[in-house]
């Protein structure tokens, strides 16, 4: 197994053990007595399981993430040239490169410059950012476009599949960002849904990273 999906699958094995934990304290009539005691108010059990949603996502976004710095590990590692670079590939180096000068403000005469080498073919693929520091909010539109980018296989049901990554995507925010408790997304979700959710995100982003991992070793960012 590689060390992408290691990590991933230990982010979902950490859902896991939370929600069975919350399972035991919600049904298993075995525990210790003074344990139910002090969750004798079942509010804490909901914002346990509203909790998990920021777990599950936090998967996603490693899975997704490190899928990416991977291809640019890779074609940097390989000193691949722009112009030997597939089209999406191209993009990324083109807003990497220029994107954040072109905002704060530039010499342009020297981005044209370096314009006209990538034109030429002298320019080396060299991303200019970490992919850790730069911010991400992943929904199915932005996975559904690396997929069709790239032409990568992706075999899942696709409207359960956008309903899921986008219920996950929104409660996460809303929870991250303040704009809903803990509390009253627990109101509304069991354990039993939560725990579907982990199976789903397990099936279709194991498969994704494989598929991504095959892509980058067969070199199919690079133009035939």
């Amino acid at each position: 197994m590689s060390e992408i999906a290691d990590g991933f699958k230990g982010r979902i094995k950490e859902a896991r053990q939370y929600a069975e934990l919350l399972r035991r304290l919600m049904y298993d009539s075995s525990n210790n007595l003074a344990i139910y005691k002090i969750i004798e108010n079942r509010d804490h059990l909901k914002v346990g399981c509203s909790s998990l949603y920021i777990i599950i996502y936090n998967a996603i976004e490693y899975a997704f993430r490190q899928s990416l710095n991977l291809a640019h590990s890779e074609i940097q590692r390989g000193m691949v040239g722009y112009v030997e670079l597939t089209d999406y590939w191209r993009q990324q180096y083109i807003r990497s490169e220029y994107l954040h000068s072109l905002r704060e403000g530039c010499n342009f005469a020297s981005v044209l410059d370096k314009i006209a080498q990538n034109i030429d073919g002298d320019t080396k693929y060299k991303f200019q950012y970490n992919l850790r520091t730069n911010s991400f909010n992943i929904g199915h539109r932005d996975i559904w476009t690396l997929i069709k980018a790239i032409d990568l296989p992706f075999e899942v049901d696709i409207p359960v599949f956008n309903a899921d990554v986008e219920m996950i995507r929104a409660r996460r925010n809303a929870l991250s960002h303040g704009d809903d408790s803990f509390l009253s997304v627990g109101e509304f979700v069991s354990i039993d849904d939560v725990v579907g959710a982990i199976d789903r995100v397990e099936g279709y982003f194991g498969e994704f990273i494989k598929n991504f991992e095959t892509y980058v070793s067969e070199r199919r960012y690079l133009r035939r």
